[in-house]
C-alpha cells in the first residue's frame, strides 16, 4: 500500500530519507532548499515522499536532515488521500492569507497614489516585505519565484526578515513623526540597522547560522523599541500613536513566540 511522509519544514538545508526497497537495501533520497526545487518528489514547498508498505508487513524508514537553523520536525506519516487533504487545506489557508496582504497592498498603494502622503508607501513596503518573509518561511517563494536558484533562497532567510524590521521602523518613524518628538528615538533606528548589516557580513562568509540568530535578537530588539516609541509619543500629544500601540502589541506577542519558537526555547507543537 502507498502512504506518504509529510516533512513541514520547507528551510531544512538539506533532507534524506532511507527508505528499503524490494531487494531489502535502503535507496537514499536527497532533497533540501539547497537544491534545485526540481529536485523533489512531488511540487511542494515542504517534504513529500512516497512510501510503499505491504499488508501486514512493516517497514523502518531513516531521515537525516541539516540546517542553520533550530530544526523542528513536524513529521506527518498517512495513506495518499489522508496526506494530500492535509496539502490542500494547508495552501488554501496561506493562499487567503497571501490575498489579504496582496489586497491590503494594492489598498494602501491607491490611497498613496491618491493623497500623496508618504507614510503609505512605506507602509505598502513594509507589508510586501512581511509577506515575501511568511512565503519564504512557508517554502512558497522558493517553489515559484527563485526555484532553481537555492543560494537566493538560502540568504532571503537573513535579508527578507532583516528588511522587513528595517521598514517597519522607517514606516513608524514617517507615521508617528518621530523626528519631530524625539530625535533620539529617530536616530536610534538607524542604529539597530547595524547589527543587521554585521549579519549579512557574517552570513556571506560562511556563518550563515550566526547571522540568523544575529538577525532574531535584533528583531526581538527592533519589536521592542517600535513598542516604546509610540508610548513616548503619545505622550507627547500625538493622538494617532494609541493605534499603532493597540495594532503593534498584537503583532509583537506573535513575532516574540515565533522568535522563542525558532530558539528552541518554546516547543514547536
Amino acid at each position: 500500500t502507498d502512504f506518504l511522509i509529510d516533512l513541514s519544514a520547507a528551510t531544512l538545508d538539506s533532507v534524506q530519507l532511507y527508505r528499503p526497497n524490494e531487494n531489502g537495501e535502503y535507496e537514499v533520497i536527497t532533497t533540501g532548499d539547497a537544491y534545485v526545487f526540481s529536485n523533489r518528489e512531488f511540487e511542494d514547498p515542504n517534504y513529500v515522499f512516497n512510501v510503499n508498505i505491504l499488508p501486514k508487513q512493516s517497514s523502518t524508514f531513516f531521515i537525516k536532515v541539516k540546517s542553520n537553523e533550530a530544526i523542528q520536525l513536524p513529521i506527518l506519516f498517512g495513506k495518499w488521500q489522508h496526506i494530500v487533504y492535509t496539502i490542500k487545506n494547508r495552501d488554501i489557508l496561506s493562499g487567503i492569507y497571501a490575498g489579504i496582504m496582496l489586497v491590503m497592498i494594492l489598498y494602501n498603494l491607491f490611497v498613496f497614489f491618491s493623497v500623496k502622503d508618504k507614510s503609505y508607501l512605506y507602509y505598502v513596503i513594509y507589508i510586501t516585505c512581511i509577506l515575501l518573509t511568511q512565503t519564504t518561511l512557508q517554502g512558497y517563494t522558493f517553489q515559484y519565484l527563485w526555484n532553481e536558484t537555492p543560494f537566493i533562497n538560502k540568504y532571503s532567510l537573513i535579508f527578507l526578515p532583516s528588511l522587513s524590521g528595517i521598514t517597519g521602523m522607517f514606516f513608524m518613524n514617517v507615521f508617528l513623526k518621530t523626528s519631530t518628538f524625539s530625535k533620539r528615538l529617530y536616530n536610534t533606528s538607524f542604529f539597530l540597522v547595524v547589527p543587521y548589516i554585521i549579519a549579512y557580513v557574517i552570513s556571506f562568509i560562511g556563518e550563515i547560522g550566526l547571522g540568523q540568530v544575529i538577525v532574531q535578537l535584533n528583531s526581538t530588539i527592533i519589536s521592542i523599541y517600535m513598542l516604546i516609541t509610540p508610548i513616548i509619543v503619545l505622550k507627547k500629544g500625538f493622538k494617532p500613536a494609541k493605534f499603532f500601540i493597540v495594532a503593534w502589541s498584537v503583532f509583537l506577542v506573535g513575532v516574540l513566540v515565533f522568535v522563542l519558537k525558532d530558539m528552541e526555547i518554546l516547543p514547536f507543537n
